[in-house]
């Protein structure tokens, strides 16, 4: 992605969520010159994966789930929020905001959903522009909500320097496929 559109994107996708995650949360900040080591971390994990992880005959245009997981692991890496000085007194690690990781979550679903969103309004696909234009469903856990624990999950990968890009292209991929298959259950269960 060249820098300027990189900017645009930045803007009016990470800016606004960035700002209404600061807005539920008086303790953070968000840090927007952040940006330029964003844009840098981005182009590295994309040029890394097409390096080390595709086969030299693929495609040289990387996937909307890679696209995303770039993404996350860029937003992650470069903490575009921040505790704000008087917030660190009062927080263990365990209790610390996990805000860039919730971010980077809601930028990645956000990439995804725009490019199936565009996709189907190219293909005339109603359905599928229904299913994708709203929020995501998510499978059901045993042990509080999955994408809470996908957040504490990203959140542990970062802290122990494991952000693995191809990995969470795929659980990006599996979280696209049973949200389309949640709503097509819905549906059904509707026309019954």
């Amino acid at each position: 992605m060249k820098r300027e559109m990189f900017d645009i994107f930045f803007g009016r996708i990470v800016t606004p969520i960035a700002e209404k995650l600061c807005e539920k949360n008086t303790g953070i900040k968000y840090l927007p010159d952040t940006i330029s080591g964003v844009y840098e971390e981005y182009t590295n994990q994309n040029l890394l994966l097409k390096d080390l992880y595709m086969d030299k005959g693929d495609n040289e245009v990387l996937d909307r789930h890679k696209v995303a997981a770039c993404m996350i692991v860029s937003i992650i890496k470069n903490r575009v929020i921040t505790l704000k000085p008087n917030a660190y007194a009062s927080c263990t690690l365990e209790e610390m905001p996990r805000a860039n990781e919730q971010l980077a979550l809601s930028v990645g679903l956000s990439i995804i959903r725009g490019f199936i969103l565009e996709d189907s309004f190219e293909k005339n696909d109603d359905v599928r522009h229904e299913y994708f234009d709203r929020e995501f469903i998510f499978p059901s856990v045993n042990h509080g909500d999955y994408e809470s624990n996908l957040i504490r999950a990203l959140f542990y990968s970062n802290i122990m320097n494991n952000l693995n890009v191809p990995f969470l292209s795929k659980v990006l991929f599996d979280i696209e496929h049973i949200h389309e298959l949640n709503c097509k259950i819905m549906e059904y269960e509707k026309k019954k």
